[in-house]
């Protein structure tokens, strides 16, 4: 029941998506309760009416990893994301006309619109670092979406406008008000909860 490209019941909205939502049955209770359509048990479907109920802000509700690509017809913009510490890939390639995208450079590459060709501070990069910085990659042109970033594309004027935007950053704020029992307690729930919800897929 995950088959993609997933549409809204109306056709409204569309996603595609490389991932997996680890909260997806909480969001489904809630998005179900708020009168959403929902009939399967994808996380494909709840990602996609998630955004319709909450839009762009539905990132700050996922608990998982994910790149995904969402069509709204009605504002004609595409919106995309990718989770917090980028587990999985999201690689575009914009020339102010055209956006490709795709989890693996080469499935852009195949389109033939794109010649490949290497990035000197990519390559910089990998032989300093053993990867690149920032949105670079190893070839030219092409850009990755950032960990903990979103993507929006209008298409509403003439000439497409393509804007990012940091959503989550790590919080390194030293909390001084609890004592080393409460952290080992607190960690340990982390853990278990995260465990318990990874096992779900």
């Amino acid at each position: 029941n995950g088959r993609q490209p997933m549409s809204t019941h109306d056709g409204a909205l569309t996603v595609v998506y490389n991932g997996a939502i680890y909260n997806y049955l909480e969001l489904r209770r809630e998005l179900v309760a708020k009168g959403h359509p929902i009939i399967s048990y994808s996380d494909t479907e709840v990602l996609l009416y998630a955004y319709r109920e909450w839009g762009e802000a539905c990132v700050d509700r996922f608990i998982g990893m994910f790149s995904f690509a969402i069509w709204d017809g009605h504002e004609r913009k595409l919106f995309c994301a990718r989770d917090r510490i980028g587990i999985k890939p999201f690689n575009y390639f914009f020339d102010g006309q055209r956006l490709l995208f795709g989890s693996e450079i080469k499935s852009i590459m195949a389109s033939e619109l794109v010649r490949a060709q290497a990035s000197a501070d990519g390559l910089q990069d990998y032989l300093t670092f053993q990867f690149c910085l920032n949105e670079r990659t190893l070839f030219k042109d092409i850009k990755r979406l950032e960990p903990g970033h979103c993507m929006v594309v209008r298409l509403d004027g003439a000439t497409p406008r393509l804007q990012t935007r940091q959503y989550w950053d790590v919080d390194y704020e030293i909390d001084d008000s609890h004592q080393e029992a409460w952290f080992v307690d607190h960690l340990f729930g982390l853990i278990e909860d995260a465990t318990r919800m990874h096992l779900r897929s």
